[in-house]
């Protein structure tokens, strides 16, 4: 589970699957992951300050290690993830909601 979390907060590491709406996985060998995450009140979208690492291509594995700034302020987000392939292709991956609450809430 990815929410709720704690602004700071940069464990644990995010492990998303990317997957074809069929459930095949997608083959992320070779592909440079972002992630971009879009505060759902305000509308503004930063990109991830983190790194993403492809752990197993594939199997459309990979990890996003947060940076602090990526949850440096509460609110109710949407973590958009994509993957770009050699040629330009794009894919972003489904949205994942995120709550973003200050300690103690």
């Amino acid at each position: 589970m990815i929410s709720p979390w704690q602004v700071g907060q940069t464990l644990p590491v995010w492990t998303p699957t990317w997957t074809y709406d069929n459930g095949s996985p997608v083959n992320l060998t070779g592909a440079t992951l972002s992630l971009l995450i879009v505060n759902v009140t305000t509308g503004v979208v930063l990109a991830g300050a983190g790194t993403f690492t492809v752990v197993n291509g594939s199997l459309g594995q990979a990890q996003y290690a947060w940076a602090t700034a990526d949850c440096a302020e509460p609110g109710q987000y949407v973590l958009i993830a994509k993957a770009t392939f050699a040629g330009g292709g794009v894919l972003p991956a489904d949205p994942v909601p995120w709550l973003v609450k200050l300690p103690g809430q």
